[in-house]
C-alpha cells in the first residue's frame, strides 16, 4: 500500500499525542524520515480484504491509508486523546475506522479477529514486549501477517538520536502554543518514548510465537529502522 495521508499539518497537537510533531515537523528532513519508516511497513501489508489491526496507533497516521482496505479497520492506543483523534478522522471522512483506549498488554479482543496487525514505532516501548507478542498471537487468524517497525540499536542509532534530539527540541517548539504545553510534551516524551529494548531483544520474542518471513532495513550509511513481517504459522 502507498502511504495517502489526509493533511498533516492538522494532525491534532496535544502533548498526549505521540507522533504529532514528528510528522508534521516543520524541518522536511525529519517529517520525512519518519513517513519513510511507516512506507517502510506498509510494503509489507498486501492484503486488500480482512480485517486489519493498529496496535498504539497514536495520532492515527496509518489509519487513512488503512482505510483503503475492504474489511473493519481498528485503532488501539492508551493515550487519553484518542477522542480528538477520532474527532480528527470523521471530519475527514474517514468513518469505517474504529478506535479503542486500551493498554496494549492486555488487548480486548477474542480469537482470531484480524488478517493483519501492524506494530509501528510501538513495539520497542513496551515494558513487557513478549506479553503483547502473546496478546498479537491470540488476535491473530491463522496464517495472517503481523507487521513490526522499530529502531536498530547500534552506534549509528545513538550518534543519530543525540543529532537529532538537539534538532527536534528546536523545531518542536514551533509546533505548540507556549512554552508551558511544550515542557509538558517534553517530559511526556521522554518518560514515554524510551526505546527499552533493543532490535535483537525483540526480534528474538517475536520468533517465539511467529515465524519472521522478511525484514527490512532503513539505511542512513548504518541501518537504524527494522520493519519485519512475521506470519502466524
Amino acid at each position: 500500500m502507498n502511504l495517502q495521508l489526509v493533511d498533516i499539518k492538522n494532525l491534532p497537537k496535544t502533548s498526549n499525542i505521540d507522533g504529532t510533531p514528528l510528522y508534521a515537523n516543520p524541518i522536511r528532513i525529519i517529517r520525512r524520515f519518519f513517513l519513510k519508516r511507516n512506507e517502510l511497513c506498509l510494503r509489507f501489508l498486501t492484503v486488500t480484504e480482512g480485517n486489519i489491526l493498529d496496535v498504539g496507533c497514536g495520532n492515527g497516521v496509518l489509519l487513512p491509508t488503512l482505510s483503503q482496505n475492504n474489511g473493519m479497520i481498528v485503532g488501539v492506543d492508551i493515550h487519553e486523546s484518542l477522542p480528538q483523534v477520532n474527532k480528527y478522522l470523521k471530519n475527514n471522512n474517514f468513518q469505517t475506522i474504529h478506535l479503542i483506549q486500551s493498554d496494549c498488554h492486555f488487548l480486548p479482543f477474542k480469537k482470531s479477529v484480524f488478517n493483519s496487525i501492524l506494530v509501528v514505532s510501538t513495539f520497542d516501548h513496551f515494558l513487557k514486549p513478549f506479553l503483547v507478542v502473546k496478546q498479537l498471537h491470540r488476535a491473530i487468524v491463522s496464517k495472517g501477517s503481523i507487521i513490526f517497525g522499530f529502531h536498530v540499536t547500534n552506534l549509528a542509532y545513538y550518534l543519530t538520536k543525540i543529532i537529532f534530539n538537539i534538532v527536534y527540541i528546536i523545531s518542536s517548539f514551533m509546533l505548540f502554543h507556549n512554552f508551558k504545553e511544550f515542557l509538558s510534551y517534553l517530559i511526556f516524551k521522554q518518560k514515554e518514548w524510551r526505546h527499552l529494548y533493543s532490535d535483537s531483544v525483540l526480534i528474538q520474542k517475536i520468533s517465539k510465537k511467529f515465524s519472521i518471513k522478511k525484514m527490512v532495513y532503513l539505511r542512513l550509511i548504518y541501518p537504524i529502522f527494522v520493519a519485519l513481517k512475521s506470519v502466524k504459522e
